[in-house]
């Protein structure tokens, strides 16, 4: 029953990938419960991979972190 709050960052853009890692900390009190990466692929309608469009690279590269 406990709240959580739940950060998302832009870690890493790749030429057709993009990985973000996440902290989830309890509300309450700010204690760190987990922490988190997924990598997720950019494809086309075919499910093959390519290169992540120039527009939302942009907008990724404004919030990308370390």
């Amino acid at each position: 029953d406990d709240l959580i709050k739940v950060r998302t960052f832009i870690s890493e853009l790749g030429g057709a990938h993009v990985l973000f890692r996440y902290e989830i900390t309890l509300v309450d009190t700010g204690a760190l419960v987990a922490r988190g990466v997924t990598k997720h692929a950019v494809v086309n309608l075919l499910w093959r991979p390519t290169r992540l469009p120039q527009d939302l690279r942009t907008l990724l590269e404004n919030n990308l972190t370390k």
